[in-house]
């Protein structure tokens, strides 16, 4: 497929090239040049939404305190007993 760079440096990826390799709109890229020719990699979109809180019914038990040292003490101690 060619196309042409615009003025302002813009180049359009091919809608049948996007959507065999899955880019959207908004997503981000890499370029760099590599061997003369210019590459181009989409980074995979961010995770949009938070898990935060979703396991928290599940929880049985809470260290003292949140310090490293205490959570992993606290893991260590085993798993949560079954309800």
């Amino acid at each position: 497929m060619a196309s042409r760079v615009s003025k302002d440096g813009r180049i359009t990826i091919d809608k049948e090239i996007r959507g065999q390799l899955s880019i959207h709109t908004g997503d981000e890229v890499i370029q760099r040049v590599e061997g003369g020719r210019l590459l181009v990699d989409v980074l995979p979109p961010r995770h949009n939404r938070s898990l935060a809180g979703t396991l928290r019914d599940k929880v049985t038990r809470w260290p003292e305190d949140d310090s490293w040292e205490a959570l992993r003490n606290a893991a260590w101690d085993g798993p949560d007993a079954e309800p």
